[in-house]
């Protein structure tokens, strides 16, 4: 073999291996996703993400702006920013094109396994770079395994958090690029631009990708900020100084048409936690701070030492924050919503899983979760984050490993705060940990094998640290490793498909199945003839199953305060006729309760609209009627949960008839679902002085649907039993029927 060609074989054998290993391990649940001729993805996020890519593929090339199906009756625009469903979506072009819907479905299922491959690749390349190849090898392996990062990026997690990470470990890349080319005495003016373009994209497309990429760009232009203050000539200083601005300028160009125009409504205009104005100020702010340090140390003799230019970088910073403070009056109000989000000083944010701490199960403090994501070697992770500061002082490129040590610094302390940045945060632990653990063998090797066999030692040592590091994630991949075995005898999943994502599709399927149809679900224009009120975890995917606009949705109050408001209104409400207003506001037909209603409404008690609903059926309610209950035992409950229960807000049919004054008059109706549970619905109203009663009604009698109602309503009046028959027409009419006066 050539020895050329060898060298190329050996040096991209490792990472194309840890991809593929890294492929395998996100592929694992695939028979849990394709199912009988359709795709369940894993995640209700998922839903959205496949309603904006498929917008635009029908609409190519524009974006979903204002979603009409999002907060109805209004619309609302969605707080995501847009660069990962329409590169979803130019990517999927061609499946639309020869396939259709179901084709895209299902190759988009697959990006994320390939995007966390190619993370697990890139995580090879950066270690290579900043240590040596078995670093490198050693800590995609680690990415490929760590049940954190699989998680977002497991086959059917179809979401924006797969590309997230992808695009970290691009930026730091991008920035060790740079911190490289800034090395050389005189790079010269071409052989910075390339590095410093790619390092202002990666700026500005994490970004795009994701809000939450702040706490990375915080790290890598602190890390920057700091390398060009510390260089040992002035000329050094300030050529970092200008590729840093030149960095912002770049990324705050990325920037500027997308952010003014995408906060959400919950949000000021100058929020971090949406697409907003402060994405595009706070590049400027970093251009701006500096472009003035460059030009302060090149012209002053405050450029002269890194103590001056440390505090002068310092000085320029809190200049311009103040200054934007004084010119920007919002900017604060911005700061404020991130706290808010960071800390979950909003209703919404305490209640999302994913926003809780990395050390919290069930509210209490835990270290369970810790240990079945990163692994035992997560408790001894800041002792080796020291070892390696340590270590490094000497370094030559000692730079590169500071901003490694900020990262990790950074993307911990926001995973200990909310565990969703643990994704991001799996890439700085394997770089870190893989780096201590070959140290270690190398070291006990030294010390304890002779020379020949020092090297075997080595791997010996380090595989068994790993080994045991890692050994607690096991069972994480437990459930993937079944439906891979599953598919291995031939078994499958079942047809209708899986825990609680399986059950909300069956709901979404039901509801487009059997509902009116809505108006416009790809026009942009459109005006819904109406919504469905649910538990917000299930709107997204009410809306890409059921083709239909749910009142509140997965986004909780951060595109609507005021349908989410009113939602949680509604459910606690203890009278019908103001949970009808609501819903009369909202555009709402069809009302979906479900065992999660009456837990999270407890404290309202039995008359609340949610426990009337699904634990009386909406006994007693006048224009509330039960359509279907969904089949199957609800996730997690007792067996026999109903899983859904669905209501249909009708008119009613309105009975009217002459009774002895004060006398309570009572209507009854039996009636059998389509599970075939029985029972009887009743109704009571007291007559008036002058003996009239109304009551108003939503079934029809002797109907033939899902639920089946009786012949007859019976009446229970003092003068004995008297039977009445409803129409439907009478039903959604309002109509009056007029009932014979007793005797």
């Amino acid at each position: 073999m050539n020895p050329s060609a060898s060298r190329a074989w050996h040096r991209w054998l490792p990472p194309a291996t840890v991809g593929l290993l890294a492929f395998a391990i996100r592929a694992l649940h695939a028979p849990s996703v394709f199912l009988d001729g359709r795709v369940q993805l894993r995640d209700p996020d998922a839903y959205y993400h496949m309603r904006r890519i498929l917008f635009t593929l029908v609409n190519f090339p524009t974006t979903l702006g204002i979603d009409p199906y999002l907060a109805p009756p209004a619309g609302g625009r969605s707080i995501w920013p847009p660069l990962f469903d329409t590169t979803a979506a130019w990517l999927l072009w061609p499946f639309w094109a020869s396939g259709g819907e179901l084709s895209v479905e299902r190759a988009a299922a697959w990006l994320p396994p390939l995007l966390g491959a190619l993370t697990a690749v890139a995580v090879v390349l950066v270690g290579r770079r900043l240590f040596d190849a078995t670093v490198g090898t050693l800590a995609g392996l680690i990415v490929a395994l760590l049940p954190t990062h699989a998680h977002y990026s497991q086959v059917g997690f179809v979401d924006h958090h797969a590309a997230v990470a992808l695009a970290a470990i691009l930026l730091i890349a991008a920035a060790l690029w740079l911190l490289r080319a800034l090395l050389d005495p005189d790079p010269g003016l071409r052989r910075l631009v390339a590095p410093v373009v790619a390092c202002g994209a990666g700026l500005g497309g994490i970004l795009l990708l994701w809000p939450g990429g702040l706490i990375h760009v915080a790290a890598v232009v602190t890390c920057l900020l700091l390398s060009a203050a510390t260089r040992n000539e002035r000329g050094e200083a300030v050529r970092s100084a200008l590729a840093v601005s030149g960095a912002a300028a770049i990324a705050c160009l990325l920037l500027a048409p997308a952010g003014p125009s995408a906060s959400g409504s919950q949000w000021s205009d100058w929020t971090p936690v949406v697409l907003s104005r402060f994405q595009p100020w706070l590049y400027a702010a970093i251009a701006l701070q500096a472009l003035a340090c460059g030009w302060i140390w090149r012209a002053t003799g405050v450029g002269g030492d890194v103590a001056g230019r440390l505090l002068s970088s310092i000085a320029l910073g809190l200049a311009v924050l103040g200054g934007s403070a004084l010119l920007l009056p919002g900017l604060s109000d911005g700061i404020a919503d991130a706290q808010r989000w960071l800390t979950k000083g909003e209703v919404f944010q305490a209640m999302v899983a994913e926003s809780q701490p990395l050390l919290s199960a069930e509210g209490t403090l835990s270290a369970a979760r810790l240990r079945a994501l990163f692994g035992d070697a997560a408790y001894v992770f800041p002792l080796l984050l020291a070892w390696l500061a340590w270590a490094s002082r000497r370094r030559d490129d000692r730079d590169a490993i500071a901003l490694l040590l900020i990262w990790a610094v950074a993307l911990s302390a926001a995973a200990l705060v909310q565990r969703r940045f643990s994704n991001s945060a799996a890439l700085p632990f394997a770089l870190v940990t893989a780096w201590a653990a070959v140290q270690a063998g190398r070291i006990v090797a030294v010390r304890f094998a002779p020379g020949a066999a020092r090297r075997g030692a080595a791997a010996l040592v380090t595989a068994l640290l790993v080994g045991a590091g890692l050994a607690a994630i096991g069972p994480a991949h437990g459930a993937g490793l079944a439906d891979a075995a599953r598919a291995l005898r031939g078994a499958g999943t079942s047809p209708g498909g899986t825990g609680r994502i399986g059950q909300m599709v069956a709901l979404g399927e039901w509801l487009r199945a059997n509902t009116p149809p809505t108006a416009g679900f790809f026009a942009a224009d459109a005006r819904p003839e109406y919504s469905v009120l649910a538990m917000w975890g299930h709107g997204h995917v009410i809306r890409y199953v059921g083709r239909r606009p749910p009142v509140v949705d997965n986004f909780g109050d951060d595109v609507s305060p005021e349908n989410f408001a009113a939602s949680i209104r509604y459910f606690g409400s203890h009278r019908e006729e103001e949970g009808l207003a609501i819903l009369d506001r909202l555009g709402a037909r069809y009302v979906v309760v479900d065992p999660v209603n009456v837990f999270l409404f407890a404290q309202s008690g039995a008359r609340s609209l949610s426990h009337r609903l699904y634990r009386f059926d909406g006994s007693g309610l006048s224009q509330h009627r039960l359509v279907h209950e969904m089949e199957g035992d609800a996730t997690g409950a007792p067996p026999g949960t109903i899983p859904y229960k669905i209501f249909e807000r009708v008119p009613g049919a309105r009975l009217r008839g002459l009774a002895a004054p004060g006398e309570t008059v009572t209507a009854a109706l039996d009636f059998t679902t389509n599970r075939g549970r029985q029972g009887t619905l009743t109704w009571t109203a007291d007559a008036g002085p002058d003996g009239s009663w109304e009551l108003v009604v939503p079934y029809a009698t002797a109907s033939r649907g899902d639920i089946v109602t009786g012949e007859r309503y019976w009446l229970d009046l003092s003068t004995g039993p008297q039977a009445v028959g409803v129409s439907e027409a009478a039903v959604r009419r309002g109509s009056i029927l007029a009932l014979p006066a007793p005797g």
